[in-house]
């Protein structure tokens, strides 16, 4: 899968062989692009663009996370009861051991939730959380 389309790499093309054209036919507008670019680059502008970059960065890791987390408790629920508590509960324990770590909630989507079954009874959930917090403070674990 590519970055651009077809489409998009042509216009990018033809917007940049433009650009080089007028460039280097027309020394007023060369001086007046530089100007454009130094003034985009202005210490003002440059903390506008940073704190920009860091609201992205900060909603793209959000949203992964958050997308991780109901992917996982979508399939929690197949493998629980219909009980409303124990699912809050079951979901509370997750939420508290793996925290904000996207790493830790795809492996104990990938190692820890194979072991949960319906009729689980707490003490057996609770040894998988367990479990899963002594993997998560080993130095060589999978995280």
């Amino acid at each position: 899968m590519s970055i651009l389309s077809t489409r998009e790499w042509a216009t990018l093309i033809w917007g940049l062989l433009f650009l080089v054209y007028i460039m280097c036919h027309n020394k007023e507008i060369r001086k007046s692009f530089w100007k454009v670019i130094v003034i985009f680059f202005d210490k003002k502008l440059r903390i506008l663009w940073e704190i920009i970059l860091l609201y992205v960065l900060a909603i793209t890791i959000a949203l992964e996370l958050y997308s991780k987390y109901e992917l996982l408790f979508l399939r929690m629920t197949f493998k629980e009861e219909k009980d409303k508590e124990t699912k809050i509960r079951h979901r509370i324990a997750v939420l508290c051991t793996c925290r904000i770590s996207v790493r830790r909630v795809l492996l104990f989507q990938r190692e820890y939730m194979g072991r949960m079954y319906v009729r689980m009874k707490d003490e057996e959930f609770k040894n998988i959380i367990q479990e899963f917090r002594k993997a998560c403070k080993r130095p060589t674990s999978q995280i």
